[in-house]
């Protein structure tokens, strides 16, 4: 028969959840920094991406109230407030890359307005150009990310789908107004 004092279990206990205590402070000393600077710098980038792109909009609305003969500078204004509003979600991503690999927050905007394509010919042909180069990006992508390079590989991916997909319908419906409103 065992006589373990009741002294005895509770001071096993003791030492048995300081042990633990003891290992989760060490854990805690040396897990990484959450880097809430980063993410304040994030938000921070993402706060002048909606205000360039709300300036643009406005831009575009006074573009546009001035008749037909600003309707090619408001369109132009009103792509550059899309694509500054649209690259919300692509500075969360290259933002929190950034963050996770420890490397400075970089800004990835905002957007410049364009200038008006002259006709739907030269709007057709910068859309095909630029749909070249951003297919050249979306094919790095995957060597990149079996390199390990995961910052590269999420910057492909922006400039991939702004040039391949965003893009050229911008220059042409830019070429096309263009054009009608030269023929009026």
């Amino acid at each position: 028969m065992s006589h373990t004092s009741p002294t005895r279990l509770l001071i096993g206990l003791m030492a048995t959840a300081g042990a633990f205590g003891v290992a989760a402070m060490m854990a805690a000393a040396t897990a990484p920094s959450a880097h809430a600077d980063d993410f304040t710098e994030i938000l921070d980038d993402v706060q002048v991406l909606t205000a360039a792109g709300q300036s643009d909009f406005g831009g575009a609305a006074t573009d546009f109230g001035s008749g037909l003969s600003g309707a090619p500078e408001g369109l132009v204004s009103l792509f550059a407030g899309l694509n500054n509003d649209e690259l919300v979600p692509d500075q969360l991503l290259y933002g929190s890359v950034e963050a996770l690999l420890s490397d400075p927050i970089t800004q990835i905007g905002p957007v410049t307005a364009l200038s008006p394509e002259l006709d739907l010919a030269s709007g057709l042909a910068d859309a095909e150009s630029s749909f070249e180069s951003g297919a050249s990006y979306l094919e790095a992508i995957a060597s990149a990310l079996s390199g390990g390079d995961y910052l590269t590989a999420a910057s492909d991916y922006i400039d991939g789908t702004y040039y391949a997909f965003q893009l050229p319908g911008e220059l042409v419906l830019s070429g096309a107004i263009d054009q009608l409103l030269g023929s009026i």
